[in-house]
């Protein structure tokens, strides 16, 4: 039996180059999930000795244009940093 490999909707992976994460953005883009107009459930996969985490959300509570709009907004947020990887409907690689 191979277990199934489910994907998320949206993945959000800060990484390191040698020197930690950008955490002023991975704060940024916390607080701007947690205080969403809508409650937004994710799943926060911790895989690094640098601080290198992973944001993985499902999206199952938003529309499909609620999503996209969701989407977009994030990605206009975190394009400010170059240590940050976006992904769209991929598995939550380091979730335990």
């Amino acid at each position: 039996n191979v277990p199934k490999i489910e994907n998320y909707r949206f993945h959000v992976s800060f990484i390191s180059i040698g020197q930690g994460i950008d955490d002023d953005m991975r704060q940024k883009f916390i607080d701007w999930v947690n205080n969403y107009p809508k409650k937004i459930v994710f799943e926060e996969a911790f895989w690094g000795r640098e601080g290198e985490v992973d944001y993985c959300f499902k999206l199952s509570e938003f529309s499909v244009s609620e999503q996209e709009g969701f989407i977009k907004k994030a990605k206009e947020l975190l394009s400010g940093s170059t240590l940050v990887n976006i992904n769209e409907n991929v598995p939550c690689s380091h979730k335990k």
